[in-house]
This record gives structure tokens, C-alpha cells and sequence, in this order.
């Protein structure tokens, strides 16, 4: 892996999570059902939570936590995107990658645009 795939990778990965926990997003009402999909609610034949239940709960966790998704992302990000650029010839795998250089560019320009809001206040 070369440095500039590193940071690249390391950059993308807050967007997608970002984009996922952002409140107000397009993806809010999917965080929220899972939120709900995740408890547990005790009722009258079922008092305690069986390995089901804390499998979902797990499971919900796992989706609605930023610090949670921020360890897994990059590694899901070099499966789906630096890996198959591997497999391919020297042109096409740039293709691959670009995904990543995407996700990383925006990251730098929203990292550039708070930096510019916040030194305007």
C-alpha cells in the first residue's frame, strides 16, 4: 500500500460515517429504526433477553455508534475498494481506488469549509 492509498483511506472513512449519523441526513430515518429494531422491550411471556436479543442489540450498536463504525469503515473500504485494485492492471486500478480518492477529497473540502466558517466567526 503506498502513502498516498493510506491517507486516502483514512481520510473516506468519516464520510461515509458522517453521511450515515448525520442528523437531519437522508439516512435518519434508517439510524432511527434501527435504534428502536435494536432495544429490547421486555413483555409479559418474555421478561429477560435471550442471545437473539443481544445479538440485534449488538448489531444496533454497532450502526448507531460513531467511535464503533469509525474502527470498521477503513477496513470495509480496503475489502470493497483497494483490494479488487490488486487484482487488475496499473490503468484500471486507479478505477478502483477512485472511490476513495472521492471520499477522501470530500472529506478534505468539509475539513477546509469548517476550518473557513470557524476562522470567520
Amino acid at each position: 500500500m503506498q502513502w498516498l492509498d493510506l491517507l486516502a483511506i483514512g481520510l473516506a472513512a468519516g464520510v461515509p460515517i458522517n453521511a450515515w449519523l448525520h442528523t437531519g441526513g437522508i439516512f435518519e430515518e434508517w439510524v432511527e429504526w434501527l435504534r428502536v429494531w435494536a432495544e429490547f422491550v421486555p413483555t409479559d411471556t418474555k421478561q429477560l433477553p435471550d442471545k437473539h436479543d443481544e445479538i440485534r442489540a449488538r448489531v444496533g450498536q454497532l450502526l448507531t455508534c460513531f467511535f464503533c463504525l469509525s474502527h470498521h469503515v477503513p477496513w470495509i473500504l480496503i475489502l470493497l475498494f483497494y483490494l479488487p485494485s490488486l487484482c487488475v492492471a496499473a490503468p484500471w486500478s486507479v478505477m478502483f481506488k477512485l472511490p476513495i480518492y472521492s471520499l477522501a477529497a470530500t472529506r478534505i473540502t468539509l475539513i477546509v469549509e469548517h476550518f473557513m466558517r470557524t476562522k470567520n466567526e
